[in-house]
């Protein structure tokens, strides 16, 4: 079992949302995991944790996951975003999804 994929948006949900740390709204995902780095984050091991955390769950067709006080929101493989508690999914669909 592979770890899932995850991606930069799902890392800056959760270093925001689980960790506490906030980052400029205004920068695009990998320059808030940039400046995450610069605070000292271990952007690869939070990126390990939440992927293997994930993995079973994404194999088994899971769209969430209940970790550290957050909601992992899964897509296929790959997790996607991280929700506060008693904050409800924006799903999309059609061609957008």
């Amino acid at each position: 079992m592979m770890p899932a994929h995850v991606t930069d948006h799902a890392i800056r949900r959760y270093a925001e949302r689980a960790l506490n740390i906030q980052v400029d709204e205004t920068l695009e995902d990998p320059a808030a995991l940039a400046a995450l780095a610069d605070f000292g984050v271990d952007i690869d091991a939070v990126r390990r944790r939440i992927g293997s955390v994930c993995s079973l769950a994404a194999d088994r067709g899971a769209v969430g996951v209940r970790v550290d006080g957050v909601r992992l929101i899964l897509r296929g493989q790959a997790v996607v975003t991280a929700l506060s508690k008693g904050r409800k999914p924006h799903y999309m669909f059609g061609d957008a999804a």
